[in-house]
Parts: C-alpha cells; structure tokens; sequence
C-alpha cells in the first residue's frame, strides 16, 4: 500500500458520488518539544469527516483521510 492510499481513495469516493466540493485540510502540532505529533483533520464542506495523528505529517494525513473515507462510506450505503 502507498503512502496516500487512504487520500486518493476519498478523493475518488467522493468524485464518483459527487460530494464534497470543498475537502479542506488543516493541520497543527500538538505536544510539547520532543514529544510532538501532527494532528490533521479532513473537512468536506465545512464538516470534519476525519482526524489523525502521528509523528509524521504524512501520516497523520493518511489517517484521517482513512477515518474520513470509512465514515462517508458507512453513511452513503
């Protein structure tokens, strides 16, 4: 698996169902020196689908992107 599969995935999903006109991502570390995270949150039209947090910001994008992708999917069936 590559390291934006969960991204390009909702990227997809959300073309095929045509949603989603605004995905907005907006990140920020938290922790204090030594022990910081990246945290990312995924927003499609002003509402926030995913959050993830890891070490890494590429991560941490991956992982929301896939809690998002998981939460739009259970909700279109």
């Amino acid at each position: 698996m590559s390291g934006n599969y969960w991204i390009r995935k909702l990227n997809t999903f959300c073309q095929e169902k045509q949603i989603g006109a605004l995905i907005d991502w907006h990140d920020q570390i938290i922790g204090s020196d030594g022990q910081q995270v990246w945290e990312l949150v995924v927003s499609i039209d002003g509402v926030e689908y995913g959050r993830g947090t890891a070490p890494i910001k590429t991560a941490a994008r991956e992982i929301a992107a896939q809690h998002a992708y998981c939460t739009l999917e259970s909700t279109m069936r």
